[in-house]
């Protein structure tokens, strides 16, 4: 069992509220605003609003855990470096939008996937050099009793990897509507507490999973915080520095504690979004052109339809929690 230090969580929820206000008004200054797709006609409005938020979360995030002693042991350096490589491949793409003025002349799909993969494989190698005796292993969550282990072998870096990839295009994905990634992440946060506070990590030191809480409560209270500005209507924007990196970051957290199984649970609305538009691209091609859907992801599908931003938003947080219930039902 974890002890968590709650002040960290309120901490963090306070220096987002006081930090936020200052950036986006500088962001304004320097025009650092969002470019709209053309097919999204309902959020015209949100154009200019100030975006790559990601770089200042992450940055308090890094800032926060130094300074609260959360980068004790290699696992949480490695977590906290995925946090900022992956800010920062977002960042690039943030900027080259603002440059070329719309979202269509960021790093290309390819060029992100790639570097991506890139960081994904050093990644994983990193985490077969910290544990090479259970790297391999995937429990299959049975209830607190039992519990089956699939033991991959060779076959567990392709999976890792495809498993970070997934994440982390699955949270860009979602973000799409004004709170609803940061929402989602919050959740997810607590989750993966909730898994340190009740679970037994016998590969993990207690050292290591004391970080790995300290660095999720501040998120989880940078997120909150966060949602004061970014809740509709948002003042200001994740970007692709904030959704690349969380997505990878939370992702690492889960291949690290060994509960990749129970993480995609906990993901599940992340995961249906993606789905969404694997659905909408597969049903487009082999029909000659139809649509599944009125547009994906699947939040833009319910827009279109009629719905009001902040029901769809708070229908999806509620579907969130119920897959983060689902998931501790696999563990007790």
């Amino acid at each position: 069992m974890i002890t968590m230090p709650l002040w960290l969580f309120l901490l963090s929820i306070v220096s987002s509220i006081i930090v936020f206000p200052s950036v986006i008004a500088l962001l304004k200054r320097l025009k650092f605003g969002q470019y709209i797709q053309e097919d999204v006609l309902k959020h015209a409005q949100k154009a200019q609003t100030p975006t790559s938020a990601g770089v200042v979360l992450i940055s308090l995030l890094s800032v926060m855990c130094f300074c609260a002693g959360a980068l004790r042991s290699y696992e949480a350096v490695l977590v906290m470096a995925v946090f900022v490589s992956f800010m920062l491949i977002g960042f690039v793409d943030d900027l080259a939008k603002l440059l070329y003025q719309g979202n269509h002349f960021g790093l290309s799909a390819r060029m992100k996937l790639l570097l991506q993969a890139m960081l994904a494989v050093l990644v994983v190698c990193c985490l077969g050099y910290l544990h090479p005796h259970t790297f391999a292993d995937v429990p299959i969550p049975l209830g607190n009793a039992r519990q089956w282990v699939l033991h991959l072998g060779w076959w567990y870096y392709p999976f890792a990897v495809f498993a970070m990839l997934g994440a982390t295009n699955a949270f860009n994905l979602t973000d799409g509507l004004d709170g609803l990634a940061s929402g989602l992440t919050i959740v997810v946060c607590a989750g993966l507490l909730y898994l340190l506070h009740v679970g037994t990590f016998d590969e993990l030191s207690m050292l290591v999973l004391q970080d790995l809480a300290s660095i999720l409560l501040v998120l989880a209270g940078l997120l909150t915080g966060f949602l004061v500005f970014n809740g509709f209507p948002a003042a200001i924007f994740l970007g692709d520095s904030g959704s690349l990196s969380l997505g990878a970051g939370l992702m690492t957290i889960a291949l690290l504690l060994h509960v990749e199984l129970v993480f995609a649970c906990m993901a599940g609305m992340f995961i249906i979004e993606t789905l969404s538009v694997i659905a909408q691209v597969l049903y487009f091609r082999y029909t000659g052109g139809k649509r599944l859907l009125r547009m994906a992801p699947l939040h833009h599908h319910y827009e279109l339809a009629g719905f009001a931003e902040p029901k769809i938003v708070l229908c999806f947080w509620v579907a969130g929690l119920i897959f983060l219930l689902i998931s501790i039902c696999f563990l007790v």
